[in-house]
């Protein structure tokens, strides 16, 4: 968990974590990207590395995004935590995902968050209460999810704040060690009444 939620200054950065991979989604990213009315000097990053880079590449050239968008291509663990002290909103606009470390990362540092809802990640993010949610493969709900975001520095806040809340509530480090040891004080008691070799 970062200390407090933080407000980096300038124009607003969007950043993208992961493999660029078909389940990922970066190709609908970049055309989400592409319909947004962005504020001046908006930047997306798009930070990892996969089979997609060419197209990646591609895509970026044929919608003239050059001037916007970064790839910054595998970024190790420190380089990624920088990122995200750095970024104003965190997207991840998958297919299929379980529940992406990205994002808790994200909303451990008060990140407002866009992403989809699939997988574990509505047990995440709360639409409207600690970021947003779009439809899988959406383009036109993500643009305009992730433009809303990007012109509303008092929603960024607001999101960022019930994120990192959330985070610090429920996926903090003391408070997860404090229910499993309850649990695990829990169940043996049970699992010391069973034979030697005897399944719970």
């Amino acid at each position: 968990m970062a200390p407090a939620p933080h407000r980096p200054d300038g124009p607003p950065r969007v950043l993208f974590l992961g493999l660029l991979i078909e389940r990922k989604n970066p190709l609908g990213l970049l055309r989400a990207w592409a319909q947004i009315d962005r504020p001046p000097g908006a930047r997306l990053l798009l930070a990892g590395d996969g089979p997609l880079r060419p197209a990646v590449e591609a895509l970026v050239n044929e919608l003239g995004l050059a001037g916007s968008v970064d790839l910054l291509g595998w970024v190790d663990a420190a380089r990624s935590a920088r990122l995200l002290e750095e970024a104003d909103v965190l997207v991840l606009p998958s297919f299929f995902e379980g529940q992406p470390l990205a994002l808790i990362e994200g909303m451990a540092r008060g990140v407002a968050l866009v992403s989809t809802a699939v997988g574990g990640i509505p047990d995440l993010i709360e639409d409207g209460v600690s970021g947003r949610l779009v439809p899988p493969g959406d383009d036109a709900a993500l643009a305009a999810a992730l433009g809303a975001v990007l012109r509303d520095g008092e929603l960024r806040t607001r999101l960022g704040n019930a994120a990192y809340e959330r985070a610090r509530q429920d996926f903090n480090i003391e408070h997860t060690w404090r229910r499993l040891d309850a649990l695990y004080r829990e169940i043996a008691p049970q699992s010391a009444r069973l034979a030697p070799g005897e399944a719970l």
